[in-house]
């Protein structure tokens, strides 16, 4: 059976919401003519996809991470909002806390956005805080004022969690410190999003994914 897969959109351009979280950051790159918020912040550009990451458990066998990339590939689970969509990594946390760090390379500038997707489920949901920490060295770790804020919990539907700074940043690496209601978590997509232009290796990875799913006999519902 066929199952309906949502390609994440890796550059898109629009003016978001912010919320009071903050960290020194810097005004390099900043857009001079751009109007709205104190920090002209005008794109919001998935710069965590495709990204190497790593994780400290290991998704269950029957809920796996394939090749270690699901967290990181821009496709989100479609419509099947179950934790047998294989598209979901399952981890057994049991009260552990989940620790996932994403390496952004060269794509560290002007870092503002950082979510978490996952199945909501009162068997086996997202837990709180959410917390995000960077480093510049993999390292030392500075966490990031605020937490990543819940949406409304909804029974089975893909929910966000999401952190939004005032004054974007800039890091390499990005930690995610991650918590479950119960004893397991299905996660879909850790994200980082920065004020920056999308360029063409972002267009490229797409089309790449997009063919890739094609040929396994799938389909790209993109918006």
């Amino acid at each position: 059976m066929m199952r309906k897969i949502a390609l994440l959109l890796a550059a898109v351009m629009l003016l978001v919401p912010l919320a009071s979280c903050d960290r020194e950051g810097t005004d390099s790159s900043a857009d001079s003519n751009v109007s709205g918020d104190a920090e002209g912040i005008q794109y919001e550009t998935v710069v965590s996809l495709g990204k190497s990451y790593t994780k400290s458990l290991e998704a269950g066998d029957q809920y796996e991470d394939t090749y270690g990339k699901e967290l990181t590939d821009g496709v989100y689970g479609g419509e099947t909002a179950s934790y047998t969509n294989k598209q979901f990594s399952g981890f057994a946390l049991s009260g552990a806390t989940l620790y996932v760090v994403v390496d952004l390379g060269e794509d560290s500038s002007r870092l503002y956005k950082f979510a978490v997707s996952y199945l909501a489920s009162t068997n086996a949901g997202l837990g709180g805080p959410g917390i995000c920490n960077v480093s510049d060295d993999n390292e030392k770790f500075e966490r990031l004022e605020g937490i990543m804020q819940k949406p409304t919990f909804e029974e089975g539907k893909i929910q966000q969690a999401t952190l939004t700074l005032e004054k974007p940043i800039d890091a390499r690496y990005v930690r995610f410190e991650i918590r479950a209601t119960s004893a397991w978590l299905f996660l879909d997509e850790v994200l980082v999003s920065a004020d920056v232009k999308g360029n063409s290796a972002y267009t490229k990875y797409l089309e790449q994914l997009g063919a890739s799913y094609k040929d396994g006999g799938l389909y790209i519902d993109t918006p």
